[in-house]
Order: C-alpha cells, then sequence, then structure tokens
C-alpha cells in the first residue's frame, strides 16, 4: 500500500519512491508542465510536488543551470 510522504527533511525526500502521493521534479521543468501532476493530486487524495530534486535524487535546487525562479514556482497555483 501506498502512503503519503509526511516528512519534510531533505534526506527522506530525496530516499522516498515516488507515487501517487509523492513526486519530486527538476526545478528545470516549466511551470506549466506540472498541471498535470498537480491535477492528478487535486482529483486524488492530495499528495507532496517537491521541486528541486533530480529523478536520481539530487538535490539541485534553484541554481542549476537552465532552472526557472523560485517566484515562478509559487506563482503557479495563479496560472
Amino acid at each position: 500500500m501506498q502512503t503519503p510522504v509526511s516528512s519534510n527533511n531533505i534526506d527522506v525526500l530525496c530516499s522516498s519512491n515516488e507515487n501517487h502521493y509523492f513526486d519530486c521534479k527538476s526545478a528545470r521543468i516549466k511551470v506549466r508542465d506540472l498541471a498535470k501532476t498537480v491535477i492528478a493530486f487535486a482529483n486524488a487524495a492530495g499528495g507532496k510536488l517537491v521541486v528541486g530534486i533530480e529523478d536520481d535524487g539530487a538535490v539541485t535546487g534553484f541554481k542549476c543551470v537552465g532552472a526557472g525562479s523560485m517566484e515562478e514556482f509559487e506563482q503557479a497555483g495563479h496560472l
């Protein structure tokens, strides 16, 4: 059974497997491309979306080459 990730600890988030309740995305993703994940969480039981962690679990944050700004992601809910 899949369970939501309740921790906000970066080590836990980096090592957690993605599932119906948890997803990591690179900050290089276009904000509009997050819509599918956000809509899926909204139509289900919710979830946690973490931006700034790569598929391999590496934390690149918003300072990596090609990353969008943190403000763009914060405003995504208003688009």
